[in-house]
C-alpha cells in the first residue's frame, strides 16, 4: 500500500484494520487491507495549523487527535478545539485514555481543563514504552532556540503517572525518531552521523538498538573495582549502604547498552 497524499502514517492502536494518515492540517483513516479511503477529518476554522501536525488514534481507536482538534471517528466530527500554546506539536494521548500530552501541556480529557504543565516537554515528540509508565521525549526537529538545541541529541524519560523526570540519555548524535518494543526491554533510535547543520540525505543514518536499564561494561567494570575496595575496607554504616544502593537505582535506570546498528540506505 502506497499513501502519497501523506507524508506521516500510523496504525490503530487497538487493531491494525486502519491506517491514520497525515498531511498538513487533514488527516485521512483508510482500509488496511484494500487502501481504501474511508474519511476525511478537516475542520479550516478550528485548525490550530502545527507545523508538525502527526495525526493519532487514541487508545480505542474512537478518537483521533490532529492538528489540535479531537475527533469522533465514528460521527467523523469534531468534539473538542484544545487552545494552542506552541507552533509546532499536535500532542499524543495517554495509554490511559484520560489524557492528553501536547507539547508541554496536559489535558484532561473528560473536562477538556489543563491538568498540568511539564516544560521538560517543550518541543518533544512523546513516545511511551509498551506498559503505559513510562515516556520519552525528544525533540526530533532542530529548533532556533538554543534550549531545544540542547536536547537534539538527548532524549528524556518520564514517570507516566505525574510526569516527574527519570532521567536524560545523551547519544552524542541527532535523533530523527524512537520507540520501544513492547516488551520494553529495547529501544530502537534513529540516528544521524552528520553534523548538526547536515541534512539526513547528506550524511549517513542509522538505527541502533539498545537494551534498556543495563548499565554501559566499561560503568560494569568500575563497580567491580568499588566492590573489591568495600570488602577491603567493611567500615561503611548501614546508612551509607543504604544512600549507595538508592544512588546505583538511579544510575540503573539512566543507562542503556547498544547490541545492535542497522544503516539506513
Amino acid at each position: 500500500l502506497t499513501f502519497d497524499d501523506d507524508y506521516y502514517v500510523e496504525f490503530g492502536k487497538q487493531s491494525l484494520d486502519r491506517v491514520l494518515g497525515t498531511r498538513h492540517e487533514t488527516a485521512h483513516i483508510y482500509d488496511a487491507t484494500t487502501g481504501a479511503l474511508l474519511s476525511t477529518l478537516r475542520d479550516a476554522d478550528l485548525s490550530n495549523h502545527y507545523t508538525r501536525n502527526r495525526a493519532t488514534f487514541n487508545p480505542t481507536d474512537e478518537l483521533v487527535l490532529s492538528d489540535g482538534v479531537l475527533w469522533d471517528v465514528r460521527a467523523v466530527s469534531p468534539l473538542h478545539k484544545f487552545d494552542k500554546f506552541n507552533p509546532h506539536v499536535n500532542g499524543v494521548f495517554h495509554p490511559n485514555g484520560l489524557e492528553v500530552i501536547s507539547n508541554s501541556e496536559v489535558w484532561d480529557l473528560r473536562t477538556f481543563r489543563l491538568l498540568h504543565t511539564v516544560p521538560a516537554l517543550d518541543q518533544c515528540q512523546v513516545t511511551f514504552n509498551g506498559a503505559g509508565d513510562v515516556l520519552y521525549g525528544a525533540v526530533l526537529t532542530e529548533d532556533d532556540d538554543d534550549s531545544a538545541r540542547l536536547f537534539s541529541s538527548s532524549f528524556r524519560t518520564f514517570h507516566a503517572s505525574d510526569y516527574s523526570s527519570i532521567a536524560t540519555i545523551d547519544i552524542k548524535r541527532n535523533i530523527y525518531d524512537l520507540k520501544p518494543d513492547e516488551s520494553d526491554y529495547f529501544l530502537a533510535v534513529v540516528e544521524n552521523q552528520g553534523t548538526r547543520d547536515a541534512t539526513m540525505s547528506s550524511s549517513e543514518s542509522i538505527c541502533r538498538l539498545y537494551e534498556v536499564g543495563r548499565q554501559r561494561e566499561e560503568d560494569d567494570d568500575e563497580d567491580a573495582d568499588d566492590d573489591e575496595s568495600d570488602n577491603m575496607g567493611e567500615e561503611d554504616t548501614d546508612e551509607d549502604d543504604d544512600d549507595d544502593s538508592g544512588d546505583d537505582d538511579d544510575e540503573d535506570s539512566s543507562l542503556i547498552q547498544l547490541v545492535a546498528e542497522v544503516t539506513l540506505l
